[in-house]
């Protein structure tokens, strides 16, 4: 397994640069190391540094897709508003003012600046769900109320919604499959949060949509995530030095390729930190690191002299 990768990875060189990643070392002297190494022109690499990729926003990696905020910030109250404005057409019986208000509600989660309140969020989802269900739509129906009961629904189908989102809903709640998100960096940094609740490192959810929500230089920023499968979720600016030379260590390896896919992508990469050199090569689940030059040992310290003690004064 170990010894493949460098073979693709030499015929893959000559039709583009690699990228080789670095944090302290001067690029030349890392240009060089790297040469002199692995037996590449220096001109075949492309230089990374660690702080472009710290810098990036936060991704997704494995069967996920996140969708960013594209418009202005919303508070809370807005969002209140449109739920209870939606509910005040639904009892009048004007489904499209329903409808359009439940709409401007939900895309408004997607760009809340404040902590979601899931029982508001739920509600918007149930009676959607609910009104797609009295329209004959059952498919869509069903995606709004797995959201629904992701954000911590009620257990039993309110009785003052349509009465043809209750089949729909009881099917979705006895739903087993799961999917899992890990967070890289596990534990560093604002910790996230998937409807509403925070996530420190790895989670087991729904397939289907969830509301994202990262803490931020700038504020709390919300994205709606759609899982299908197994996912990493990448947040750069979580990430806190060190951290090229976890690479060194099995238990460390993967939250450090997991931001380095983030930023480069889905492809073969060098990494040189303090004297090691590591080559990330892509398999199916992600990317799989070769230790190619071992980090240097720790310098050894001198043992310290025990301190003579001070002689005593005759009297």
């Amino acid at each position: 397994m170990f010894g493949q990768p460098v073979i693709l990875l030499l015929s893959w060189s000559a039709f583009a640069g690699i990228p080789l990643v670095y944090d302290t070392t001067l690029p030349n002297e890392v240009l060089e190391q790297a040469a002199a190494r692995t037996g590449l022109p220096a001109s075949q690499f492309d230089l990374v540094t660690l702080e472009s990729l710290l810098k990036g926003p936060p991704r997704v990696l494995g069967s996920a897709v996140l969708r960013h905020c594209s418009g202005n910030p919303t508070r809370a109250a807005e969002l209140l508003g449109h739920a209870v404005r939606g509910e005040a057409a639904w009892q009048a019986s004007d489904v499209a003012l329903a409808m359009d208000e439940l709409d401007l509600g939900i895309g408004g989660l997607g760009c809340l600046s404040e902590r979601v309140d899931p029982a508001v969020a739920a509600r918007m989802f149930l009676l959607r769900g609910g009104l797609l269900a009295r329209a004959g739509e059952k498919e869509e129906a069903a995606a709004e109320l797995r959201t629904a009961v992701s954000l911590g629904a009620p257990s039993s189908w309110p009785a003052d919604l349509p009465s043809e989102g209750k089949p729909i809903f009881e099917d979705v709640q006895v739903e087993i499959f799961r999917v899992q998100l890990w967070i890289a960096p596990a534990g560093e940094g604002g910790i996230p949060a998937v409807d509403g609740q925070n996530v420190a490192e790895v989670v087991l959810l729904r397939a289907g949509l969830h509301l994202l929500q990262m803490p931020s230089t700038a504020g709390l920023r919300s994205a709606w995530l759609t899982l299908d499968g197994e996912s990493f979720l990448v947040l750069p600016g979580n990430f806190r030095r060190p951290i090229l030379e976890r690479l060194s260590d099995p238990a460390g390896q993967e939250g450090v390729e997991a931001l380095i896919e983030a930023g480069l992508g889905h492809t073969a990469a060098y990494v040189a930190e303090a004297g090691a050199l590591y080559l990330l090569s892509p398999e199916e689940q992600g990317l799989s690191t070769t230790v190619l030059v071992a980090p240097p040992p720790p310098p050894v310290q001198p043992e310290k002299k025990p301190k003579k003690g001070k002689k005593s004064k005759n009297p």
